[in-house]
């Protein structure tokens, strides 16, 4: 996951199913204005279409990825 702050800011990414469910979240913290890059493993998911939520308190955005194995 890769994304950049233009301000501090409360972060929270979470993945959810395609139905809504809450899945795991990646991130819940305050961050500073910067670029960010972290890995997370998802092995442990199934294989579908799921939902990647970035939230920084103002903004949401979502994108779809593809678990695959």
């Amino acid at each position: 996951v890769k994304y950049t702050l233009n301000n501090k800011s409360d972060v929270d990414i979470s993945v959810f199913s395609i139905n809504g469910q809450k899945i795991m979240t990646l991130v819940n913290q305050y961050s500073i204005a910067n670029s960010n890059n972290q890995s997370y493993d998802v092995s442990n998911l199934l294989n579908g279409v799921y939902l990647v939520r970035f939230s920084d308190g103002t903004n949401f955005y979502n994108r779809k990825f593809i678990v695959k194995k």
